[in-house]
């Protein structure tokens, strides 16, 4: 039943044989209607990895994910569909932290003996398609950005996805490794990442999803949108608009009254008294 679910929540009627064709097509889906969500990191709120919450939650609770629910799930689905599939992990590289704690998941699938790596949960910065592990250097072009696989000095036995924006010098996003982990393994290192409330993704309330053209993220009370090279910004100012931006823009349902949006609007308050 949570595949029939699963396809009406990501709008895919497409074929469903584990080809590259699919492969590719339920990953834009994917990274399209359900949204990157920090809400739980945000809230200091325990993040449940059983799978069946997960479904609960994405599926029928308008809720988005971190990236450990979101290749769960997918893993799920393309286990189901008879894809060859493993969760992996690896390191965020763009924190300014010299060798920096294993704290992002990702897919890779093998289809004809050859492995793509998989992305839905990177925020802003998610490949926008299968990515090859054949040719290590070989720059993708999806929907415009470019990404590249290689290896390096300070990961020696690991991988590093990188990104090109524009002609400017190529940013490593996250080494990974092809060791498979497990479900336990999220929980470890969720909980780590919750631990460290000064960090970044959970200092803040994050939202992103991908668009045709571009993506959308609210960071905060700032939403963003670009588009084709457009870009549109939004400040949010009450509570209630909040809430209604959730929904418009990313399909998140919450209350306004829910005590992530309280702790946004306290949080501003609080930085606009201390200046």
């Amino acid at each position: 039943p949570e595949l029939v679910q699963y396809l009406k929540k990501v709008q895919y009627d497409g074929p469903l044989d584990p080809t590259f064709k699919t492969l590719a097509a339920l990953q834009s889906a994917h990274r399209r209607f359900l949204p990157f969500d920090t809400i739980d990191l945000f809230t200091h709120t325990p993040i449940d990895h059983n799978i069946e919450k997960i479904i609960q939650n994405v599926l029928h609770n308008n809720r988005g994910h971190v990236c450990s629910g979101h290749h769960l799930l997918l893993q799920h689905i393309l286990k189901q569909l008879g894809f060859q599939v493993k969760l992996v992990n690896g390191r965020v590289l763009t924190n300014n932290v010299a060798i920096p704690k294993r704290d992002h998941f990702t897919l890779h699938v093998t289809i004809d003996e050859e492995v793509y790596h998989i992305d839905v949960g990177f925020g802003a910065n998610t490949p926008r398609g299968p990515l090859s592990l054949a040719n290590l250097g070989t720059v993708h072009e999806l929907e415009g950005e470019k990404y590249r696989i290689i290896t390096t000095e300070l990961f020696p036995e690991a991988l590093t996805l990188q990104r090109q924006i524009d002609e400017e010098p190529w940013l490593s996003l996250y080494s990974f490794t092809k060791e498979r982990v497990y479900e336990i393994d999220c929980a470890t290192t969720i909980s780590c990442i919750q631990s460290n409330r000064s960090a970044f993704i959970t200092a803040n309330f994050i939202l992103s999803r991908h668009i045709d053209g571009g993506r959308k993220t609210l960071l905060n009370t700032s939403f963003k949108e670009i588009q084709n090279g457009e870009e549109r910004k939004r400040t949010v100012t009450s509570a209630e608009e909040l809430a209604q931006v959730m929904w418009e823009e990313f399909n998140i349902k919450y209350d306004m009254n829910h005590s992530a949006i309280q702790k946004i609007f306290q949080l501003r308050q609080d930085q606009s008294e201390s200046r």
